[in-house]
């Protein structure tokens, strides 16, 4: 809306096990971010987390990760929400 434009890098984690559900995942965090009020930026890396983190296991939702997970392994790599 404000004509700002960011993009936004997949974490790519080495140990991916299952990519199924990864897209439904990052776009569950995507309005979980946009309902919470953050900036779009924090959101897209916050979907982004999650996405990678579900991959880390089977299934569609077997490695979908808490808000808590999500924020720590985003302020791991220096972008806290």
């Amino acid at each position: 809306r404000d004509g700002r434009f960011f993009h936004q890098t997949a974490y790519l984690l080495p140990s991916a096990l299952d990519t199924t559900g990864c897209g439904d995942s990052y776009h569950g965090a995507f309005l979980f971010g946009l309902l919470r009020g953050l900036p779009l930026e924090k959101t897209a890396a916050l979907a982004s987390a999650v996405a990678a983190l579900n991959s880390q296991a089977l299934g569609g939702r077997g490695g979908l990760p808490t808000y808590a997970q999500a924020a720590a392994f985003l302020a791991e790599r220096g972008e806290p929400i």
